[in-house]
C-alpha cells in the first residue's frame, strides 16, 4: 500500500513535459520556433498510438481477429494515456501558436493530432471540441 501511495505522489514526467510544451505554445508571441525536443517527443507520442500495420503489411501476413482487436485496444490505451495528460489540448495550442505558418513543428503536431484521433476516438474528439468551444481561439482557425 505504501508503494502505491508513493507512486501516486510522484509527478508524471510525461504530463509535466506536455504542460511545458503547452505553456510554450500559449506564451509564443511571434512565429513558432523550431524545438528539437518537442519534435522528438511529438514523434514518439504519435508512434506510440500507431499499430504495427506497416510492418506486417510488408510481410503479407493477414492478421487474425484477435490480433486486430489487441492492436485496437493498445491504440485506444495509448490514445487515452496521452489524452489524460493533455496532449489533445497541446496539439490545438501548438497549431494555434503556429499562426498558419507550416514548418517542422506544425508537421509533427499534425501527425500527433492524427495519431490520437485515429480510429475515431470519441473521447479525444470531444475533448478537442470542448477546448475549442471554451477558448474560442480565433488563431486556431
Amino acid at each position: 500500500e505504501e508503494e502505491e501511495e508513493e507512486a501516486e505522489k510522484q509527478p508524471d514526467p510525461l504530463h509535466q513535459l506536455i504542460l511545458h510544451f503547452s505553456h510554450n505554445a500559449l506564451t509564443e508571441r511571434s512565429a513558432l520556433e523550431e524545438d528539437p525536443l518537442y519534435i522528438a517527443y511529438a514523434d514518439m507520442m504519435a508512434k506510440s498510438c500507431q499499430g504495427e500495420d506497416e510492418e506486417e503489411e510488408e510481410e503479407g501476413k493477414e492478421k487474425t481477429f484477435e490480433e486486430k482487436e489487441m492492436e485496437k485496444q493498445k491504440t485506444l490505451y495509448q490514445q487515452a494515456r496521452l489524452h489524460d495528460r493533455g496532449a489533445a489540448e497541446m496539439v490545438l495550442q501548438m497549431i494555434s501558436a503556429s499562426k498558419g505558418q507550416m514548418g517542422p513543428m506544425v508537421t509533427c503536431t499534425l501527425k500527433l493530432g492524427i495519431a490520437i484521433l485515429n480510429g475515431g476516438n470519441v473521447l479525444v474528439q470531444q475533448k478537442m471540441l470542448d477546448y475549442l468551444k471554451e477558448k474560442r481561439d480565433a488563431g486556431f482557425f
